[in-house]
């Protein structure tokens, strides 16, 4: 069995991938900011090895390399509201660190798996997205896109190094990830907003639409691409095709909690939710076409079924500790 590094293990996709890898008996170093107390003792094994630490780190990034078999690079901000207020770190994390991280893995023939985004396709208005549509930013002077831009230079860099041979790698591009222990996101906030009887605070007008896609079946994803072709060089979208507003989020929850949707919503201007160097994207539908025939894969879990399971496990964490007790750690989806 291979042995995994992960980076960003702490986080939301990047706990579950860890589960996903130690029940198939791999071994797995993880590395991150922090991690759930609650989420590591039920992970309890003699092959899940947690490190404290920083991806800015490189002495002891690259010794973890040095023992790893697989990279797999989850680590980054993705939070809308960090990047709009600390641009700067965002792009110290997504595109400085994880340059360090592909030098360190140049001509070492070990494979490199990274975690891109929906963002990367901007605000392009010619939906769905498959993985050679445009990228059509906004100015350099708005932080908001500063996120894309990172996540977008790396996928250059990869190309590049798999063009000229000094390394191979895989990757997805994902599409609004959801489920348990997510954190900072617009479903999260939701959920926990409605659980602790607290008005749900929606950004604009609500028709804004994602594709929201439960994390087991982006876990089923990346899982297929690290045992079975973990040399593409190439990015896979990674989502659900059925396209929700923000209004059928927030009404959908508010269904499964028993809530009235007309009162539990308030409407919020992005420039005062966010901040003015922030901008929304009104729809983001991938097509997922490639991922199908390619990783025989497709999204399985349906909205509300997914929110279900998301529920009951925010329900759990409240009768367990405060929610606050539950930190976010470094490794974050697209909001």
């Amino acid at each position: 069995m291979a042995t995994f590094l992960i980076t960003g293990c702490g986080g939301f996709v990047g706990s579950h991938l860890a589960e996903k890898l130690l029940q198939s008996g791999h071994n797995v170093v993880g590395l991150d900011l922090a991690y759930n107390d609650i989420w590591l003792k039920q992970s309890c094994s003699d092959k899940f090895t947690p490190i404290v630490g920083s991806i800015l780190d490189s002495h002891v990034v690259n010794k973890l390399i040095e023992n790893a078999d697989i990279v797999v690079h989850l680590a980054a901000i993705a939070s809308p509201q960090t990047y709009v207020d600390f641009p700067k770190r965002t792009i110290d994390i997504n595109l400085n660190a994880s340059i360090s991280i592909i030098e360190a893995m140049r001509f070492s023939g070990k494979p490199l798996f990274f975690a891109s985004t929906s963002e990367v396709f901007g605000r392009n208005p010619k939906v769905p997205w498959d993985e050679t549509s445009d990228r059509v930013l906004g100015p350099t002077s708005v932080n908001r896109w500063c996120y894309s831009t990172s996540k977008a230079m790396i996928e250059h860099y990869l190309q590049a190094c798999a063009q000229e041979g000094s390394l191979h790698f895989s990757g997805v591009r994902i599409f609004n990830c959801y489920g348990p222990r997510l954190s900072g996101r617009v479903v999260d906030r939701f959920v926990k907003s409605v659980l602790h009887h607290q008005s749900l605070f929606i950004h604009g007008d609500g028709m804004q639409t994602r594709c929201f896609t439960y994390i087991d079946d982006l876990i089923d994803a990346i899982y297929r691409l690290l045992c079975n072709a973990c040399t593409c060089n190439k990015f896979y979208n990674i989502g659900t095709s059925v396209e929700s507003t923000i209004n059928d989020l927030a009404s959908t929850i508010c269904s499964i909690t028993g809530n009235d949707f007309h009162n539990s919503v308030k409407y919020v201007p992005h420039a005062e939710a966010i901040g003015k160097s922030y901008e929304d994207i009104s729809r983001r539908v991938p097509d997922c076409s490639l991922a199908k025939a390619e990783l025989n894969w497709e999204a399985v879990t349906d909205l509300h079924a997914g929110l279900q399971r998301m529920i009951e496990y925010e329900q759990y964490a409240i009768l367990s500790r405060t929610t606050s007790d539950f930190p976010q750690t470094s490794n974050e989806t697209d909001e």
